[in-house]
């Protein structure tokens, strides 16, 4: 065997073994989005909440989108939370605003716990005020990004 071919061997043996290696040592997480409707009727001086199903993510990375197509009224408050299931109770991990009018609006990107494998939700809440109110729209939560 020529030197020459003795170290293209041992090349290849190394070029192998650290990409077997970078391959076991980065790990890929892929997005995964989840989307629904909600619609929610509030009577007069009532606040009626709406909670999508949990959703895990394996990095702990999330954030939410909701839209609302429409919001009846005199005054439709809506306003929404993206939630941490924490061992069982509901964490408020981001709140937005109160809305009043039709439009997205989306929570910045949160990483809130180091704990494996989180489940996060939303709450999306409608005020009925003096005169009740509706909304309703889509969410979208984003996980493992």
């Amino acid at each position: 065997m020529t030197i020459a071919r003795c170290r293209s061997r041992l090349f290849l043996v190394a070029a192998a073994g650290i990409v077997i290696a970078l391959a076991q040592a980065s790990q890929s997480y892929a997005e995964s989005i989840y989307q629904g409707p909600w619609s929610i009727s509030a009577n007069s001086f009532t606040t009626v909440t709406y909670f999508t199903p949990k959703y895990t993510s394996t990095t702990g990375n999330v954030y939410t989108c909701v839209k609302a197509n429409s919001a009846g009224g005199i005054s439709p408050n809506w306003s929404f939370e993206l939630l941490w299931w924490n061992g069982g109770r509901k964490t408020v991990v981001w709140k937005s605003g109160t809305y009043t009018t039709p439009g997205t609006h989306c929570s910045p990107k949160e990483h809130p716990t180091s704990t494996g494998n989180p489940e996060f939700l939303d709450a999306i809440v409608v005020d009925g005020g003096g005169d009740g109110a509706s909304a309703s729209g889509l969410w979208d939560l984003y996980l493992s990004y």
